[in-house]
């Protein structure tokens, strides 16, 4: 997958590659790291038809994130194609413990991250959250977006997959349960593994990338854990949330649980089922 062909389209930006390595979290793509004349840089390589298409949405994220000037992305060295493969490559990023600051500045990003804004809910392509499409249409309304671009198409795989799950009233009380209007620019995939501590801060990548509702990123780092309690207090008063703002985070968690069950399976049907009711 990683041929000579594919080797020298890099090392024309690159310089030389001495050496290659595989590195360990490539959950769809070969991922190397690459030592050359610059340096350390970092190949996720991919050679079939989806896993091509989730690394060029990958760039177009990168390339959002990084526009916005609030959270470090990766430097980006470009994206490399030959007739069997493609190559997204990046900086590697030296992880770094986490200094006094990092958390208050991690929030504060957050916050100037969801400050960018559009007119719609959506995205002009649609992209991917991990291995699964990600469908992105522009809708006028947080609750449409929510319905028709995020649960419908995962409730709809979870059906072809043999799970009954009932959607109608949960549907129904969406549009008083979901109460902001603005769509933000969000990761969309902000779980603990999606950052690197640097010596500049917080890098995010892998990246899911949409106007969307802003406590979706919230909701996915408060689901499986990671982040302090501090973070999470210092969005909410840069945002000005009320005071149990965190309370309907699992309104959001249902995307990503209903991705998880998608991707492997029935130990995430409980939380599914436990949400839908909830708010039913």
């Amino acid at each position: 997958m990683f041929g000579p062909e594919l080797q020298s389209a890099i090392e024309k930006q690159t310089g030389s590659i001495h050496d290659y390595t595989p590195l360990f979290g490539g959950d769809m793509h070969l991922v190397l790291k690459l030592q050359t004349d610059n340096g350390p840089w970092v190949a996720k390589v991919a050679s079939t038809t989806s896993k091509i298409g989730s690394l060029k949405a990958e760039y177009k994220g990168l390339q959002l994130l990084a526009s916005t000037n609030t959270f470090k992305t990766p430097e980006l060295a470009g994206e490399f194609t030959t007739p069997s493969s493609v190559a997204l490559v990046m900086r590697y990023v030296e992880s770094t413990p986490t200094n006094s600051s990092f958390w208050d500045d991690f929030a504060q990003q957050l916050s100037q991250l969801h400050s960018n804004s559009h007119q719609n809910f959506g995205l002009d392509h649609d992209n991917y959250i991990g291995a699964l499409p990600q469908q992105n249409s522009w809708q006028k309304s947080a609750a449409d977006h929510y319905i028709l671009d995020r649960i419908e198409p995962q409730i709809a795989q979870a059906h072809d997959a043999g799970y009954t799950l009932k959607t109608d009233a949960f549907y129904k009380n969406l549009e008083d349960l979901i109460t902001q209007e603005t769509p933000a620019l969000i990761h969309g995939d902000l779980w603990n593994g999606n950052y690197l501590a640097s010596s500049q801060g917080a890098v995010l990548i892998d990246p899911a990338v949409s106007y969307g509702i802003a406590l979706m990123d919230l909701a996915m780092m408060d689901l499986f854990g990671g982040f302090p309690d501090r973070v999470f207090t210092q969005y909410g008063r840069l945002q000005k949330l009320p005071p149990s703002w965190r309370s309907s985070l699992d309104i959001y968690q249902l995307y990503y649980l209903l991705v998880h069950l998608n991707l492997f399976g029935a130990s995430y049907l409980a939380g599914v089922k436990r949400i839908l009711t909830k708010y039913s």
